[in-house]
């Protein structure tokens, strides 16, 4: 389920630990330990950070009570809170224990102790606090809460300096067991533990060199003061950790802070955005600006590329003109060498009566062919009985294999949609296609055109889908359209006031798609009426894949959905570092999806807990990621804006290869027989070895290429800016 986020009302602070150990004189004392907790105090209560009110607060750090007295006052504390913040209808959702000072070892087994001011030499095992005993309080007075333990222990005490290395292991390990919850249910957690340690085994926890706090502490503060570069509101502890441990590295021989959760039952603790990002107004304002200067660029680019266009369009019209002037001359002047055959007519009329036919079969393609190969009846008359056989058999032939392809194209869009890709891998390959082939792709003519009265935002985003006989795109109008596919009519439009930029997916008569108002729509995909609508927050570029029941869609605030397909209901959500343009692709109940935080995601489908990340450019880099990636034998394949091509194992996230482009990449790749297929804006369509990544041939189009691929029966289609498509013809194909 969805978790609350925390709040200054229902969250609890309790401050253990020690400066001095008056009775255990080998553990050296130091003001940097008072100074970490109350440096951590200060911000937890400033109002303009976290904002906790002080009776949410027990500190009981320097203490003079014994391990017993600290364990009732903590019990108790928890259980008066935990009942008054229920009555005030602010129940508590969240407990944060930090604990800063020296740690032990006791007996054969190591117990792990925490050392606090009435820890004695003579007895450690008595005088200090067990973290078994201090995780069973824990654990059973704040069982429904989320756990978050914050360790900063030294190693240093002289009585344990041999144990420097190992002990640091053994005292991570032993306060994960005391944790631990072996059992684990999926959803995103309302409750669990998770730990954040100042340091691992292979390092001891230091202080600043000036003594004026602990080095960990110090940076976890400042990770907490800075903030991230991010729109979002809060970050998480794992952020956090990451922030700090990148301040720690500035510093020769810093330990280095780990993130430990050892109760998952409900997700991990440590990926819930928790703590105020003091940079999130900062972030959305320059991004706003870069999204301002990013359209204004495009705006440019589109302009220029009109005019480009425009005089492209006259000087064939001047060509064409010429051409047909001059060709016109020379039929003048030349003398007709022989008279037609009488029978002419006769075979032009027959070809005619059946192209008429053909047409009504859904043919266009078949018809311009046709229409191109009969000016060969005007030189084969003496075979006329013949000739006509053939055509009749060739006629019967192509709609029947018409026929037999939309039934199986029919029956793919029945059991498993149609969506941006073709399908929820975004192979961008249809193998249902029959007619159109290497031979006669070259006679497409326009059949029809619809004019929606506004923009349909293509290129980069949208693209229609079809099924069922029906083609439906969004516009710029704000409206989804369906449209008849044989004629252009349109059957109906369905009007939300925002614009798509979205791809729609079409699976069980309906169609899901996101719009710039921030909301996934689901349609009905006979009449458009709205079946629901599930919000977001921020406009979503990114097209849906549907898949065993769900919906995933990226959206602007760098969330990641699942939506319960027939009703919208939200059933996980993971949240990214950048905002997300790119479209997820689904296969073997893994979600990927690139941020533009140059992430490449995988996330189980079902519970949309992490399995990997792949990071392709560097964090600075926060142009939009447009590239979707493509799953195929086991290898996801996606192009970046660092210029490279990727194929990367699809279970363990582990690069197999990169293949460099002379532009960044935002089309997304398509395979199909063992090659990848990809635009760059280098000009170029790239054909790339599966397996290897080896080059197999490239083509220079002379424009920017930002659509992506689609392969059909032979043939690879590709659109480029000047706002031509091409199509080629696939080596080893008729």
């Amino acid at each position: 389920m969805e978790a609350q986020l925390p709040s200054p009302q229902t969250t609890l602070l309790i401050l253990l630990g020690a400066s001095a150990w008056p009775l255990f004189p080998e553990f050296q004392s130091s003001e940097a330990f008072a100074n970490a907790a109350r440096g951590l105090k200060a911000y937890f209560l400033d109002p303009k950070r976290f904002g906790l009110s002080p009776e949410n607060v027990l500190d009981v750090f320097n203490s003079n009570h014994s391990p017993d007295e600290l364990d009732v006052e903590i019990g108790q504390f928890l259980e008066r809170r935990l009942t008054a913040l229920k009555g005030t209808g602010h129940a508590a959702r969240d407990l944060l224990v930090y604990f800063v000072g020296h740690v032990g070892f006791i007996g054969r087994d190591s117990d792990f102790y925490l050392a606090i001011r009435r820890t004695r030499t003579e007895n450690p095992r008595a005088s200090g606090i067990p973290v078994l005993s201090l995780a069973d309080t824990i654990t059973e007075k704040a069982r429904y809460l989320r756990r978050i333990i914050i360790l900063d222990c030294c190693f240093a005490a002289a009585a344990f300096s041999a144990f420097q290395t190992g002990p640091s292991q053994v005292a991570i390990e032993k306060a994960v067991d005391a944790f631990e919850v072996r059992q684990r249910r999926a959803g995103f957690p309302a409750k669990g533990t998770t730990l954040l340690c100042s340091s691992s085994h292979k390092s001891p926890s230091l202080l600043l060199p000036d003594g004026s706090s602990t080095m960990f502490t110090k940076a976890v503060l400042d990770a907490l003061s800075k903030g991230m570069p991010l729109q979002r509101e809060h970050i998480s502890l794992r952020e956090v950790k990451d922030l700090a441990a990148s301040f720690l590295s500035e510093t020769r021989n810093a330990p280095r802070p780990v993130v430990l959760s050892p109760d998952q039952s409900e997700g991990d603790v440590a990926d819930i955005p928790f703590f105020p990002n003091p940079r999130a107004e900062e972030e959305r304002a320059r991004q706003a600006e870069e999204a301002r200067r990013r359209l204004a660029e495009e705006a440019e680019r589109t302009r220029r590329m009109e005019e480009e266009r425009q005089r492209r369009i006259e000087e064939e019209q001047a060509r064409q003109i010429e051409e047909k002037r001059v060709r016109k001359a020379r039929e003048e002047e030349q003398t007709p060498s022989y008279v037609p055959y009488p029978a002419s007519s006769g075979i032009l009329q027959d070809l005619r009566s059946r192209q008429l036919s053909w047409r009504k079969a859904g043919l266009p393609l078949v018809l311009a062919l046709l229409i191109l190969g009969s000016a060969g009846g005007l030189f084969a008359a003496q075979h006329l009985s013949t000739a006509r056989t053939q055509t009749t058999a060739t006629a019967a032939q192509v709609q029947s294999t018409a026929r037999a392809a939309a039934d199986a194209y029919a029956r793919f869009v029945a059991t498993n949609g149609i969506m941006f890709g073709f399908d929820a891998q975004h192979s961008h390959a249809n193998p249902y296609e029959q007619i159109l082939n290497p031979t006669t792709v070259g006679g497409l003519t326009k059949k029809w055109a619809y004019d929606s009265g506004n923009s349909i935002v293509s290129g980069f985003y949208s693209s229609p889908a079809v099924a069922g006989g029906v083609v439906y795109v969004g516009s710029g109008d704000g409206s989804v359209y369906a449209l008849d596919a044989a004629s252009g009519t349109k059957k109906w439009a369905s009007t939300t006031g925002s614009s798509f930029v979205s791809s729609p997916a079409v699976a069980g008569g309906v169609v899901y798609v996101g719009s710039d108002d921030g909301n996934v729509y689901a349609l009905d995909a006979a009449s458009g009426a709205k079946k629901w609508a599930s919000p977001t927050g921020t406009s979503i570029v990114s097209s849906p894949a549907v898949a065993n029941g769900a919906v995933y869609v990226g959206s602007g605030n760098g969330n990641v959905y699942a939506l319960d397909a027939a009703s919208g209901a939200k059933k996980w959500v993971y949240h990214a570092a950048g905002s997300i343009t790119s479209s997820p692709a689904v296969a073997g109940g893994v979600v990927y999806i690139r941020s533009d935080d140059g992430n490449l995601y995988a996330l189980d489908a079902v519970s949309g807990m992490k399995k990997w990340v792949y990071h392709t450019v560097g964090v600075t880099t926060f142009s939009p990621i447009i590239s979707s990636p493509a799953v195929a034998g086991g290898v996801v394949y996606i192009g970046s804006d660092d210029r490279k091509v990727y194929a990367l194992d699809a279970i363990t996230g582990v690069k197999k290869w990169a293949y460099p482009t002379g532009n960044v990449i935002y089309s997304s790749p398509t395979v199909a027989g063992g090659v990848v297929y990809i635009g760059s804006e280098d000009h170029k369509v790239y054909a790339l070895d599966a397996v290897t990544g080896v080059k197999k041939w490239t083509y220079d189009t002379g424009w920017v290429i930002d659509s992506s691929p689609a392969v059909a029966n032979g043939v690879v289609y590709i659109g480029t800016g000047n706002g031509n498509v091409y199509a080629f013809h696939l080596p080893g194909t008729s």
